[in-house]
């Protein structure tokens, strides 16, 4: 199996979307997806990057069954676009930004329209992982081209802290980053997100197990207070995550 039908067989289901915050100030995950808390504090993260850019017009690179996408709309965002290359995965991502008129859907890069561009940002939330070594500063490229000068990328990425899965060419440190896309992007900020360690590993087994899935609300919020006052924030030598915020050199790409 390649890596990418690997990654396509997890669309089975939408789970992107099986991890949600209640609105009572807890974090609920499904019976198979015990690191939705790890996709939380991403979009969490990722989400407050985005609006205080207040962007008009975004692309998510990579945007699997549309959890981020959704939220940015949900949240105010005037104009989307989302690229995938699985079929499945825009399928529902259309399903859950159905009633969004204003957010349209590509399997490539390529197809995005003129009209639709240049982008104010552009996000990959744990994207870059899943493209061969050899075509991502390829890929990196039409990114830059599609954003408007002095525009923002935002990347998130797992760390090399973390074991290299089956559907990933690689794992990232800030310095591998900073290589791949010194010609084109500045990077203005980063911060390393989920702290690797018992902590965590114990909250994940007291979220969900072969034995059951918590589901009691007091429950919930004391263990997602505790993910948020000791897992969510690390560092260099502890953190799972990577979250990097680049601005586009004005004189690079053609848009704009």
């Amino acid at each position: 199996m390649t890596r990418q039908e690997s990654q396509e067989s997890l669309y089975g289901v939408p789970y992107h979307h099986l991890a949600h915050e209640s609105g009572k100030g807890e974090w609920r995950v499904g019976s198979f997806f015990n690191w939705g808390y790890v996709q939380l504090a991403l979009l969490e993260l990722i989400k407050e990057k985005v609006k205080l850019y207040r962007p008009r017009r975004v692309l998510d690179f990579g945007c699997g069954d549309g959890r981020l996408l959704k939220e940015l709309l949900c949240a105010g965002i005037p104009e989307a676009v989302g690229v995938d290359i699985s079929e499945r995965a825009l399928a529902f991502a259309r399903a859950f930004t159905y009633d969004y008129k204003t957010v349209k859907y590509y399997p490539s890069l390529h197809q995005i329209g003129e009209s639709e561009r240049p982008f104010d940002l552009i996000v990959t939330m744990e994207v870059l992982e899943h493209i061969p070594p050899g075509q991502l500063g390829i890929t990196l490229k039409q990114l830059v081209e599609l954003l408007r000068p002095d525009g923002i990328l935002i990347v998130s990425v797992p760390t090399e802290n973390i074991r290299l899965v089956n559907r990933h060419f690689q794992h990232f440190t800030i310095e591998k980053l900073e290589k791949e896309t010194k010609d084109l992007f500045h990077m203005d900020e980063f911060q390393f997100v989920c702290r690797k360690g018992s902590g965590y590993a114990a909250i994940r087994r007291l979220v969900s197990n072969r034995f059951f899935v918590a589901n009691w609300t007091p429950w919930l919020k004391l263990l997602t207070w505790l993910f948020r006052r000791f897992v969510m924030k690390a560092d260099a030598g502890t953190g799972a995550h990577i979250v990097a915020i680049f601005k586009r050199f004005p004189n690079t790409g053609e848009s704009g």
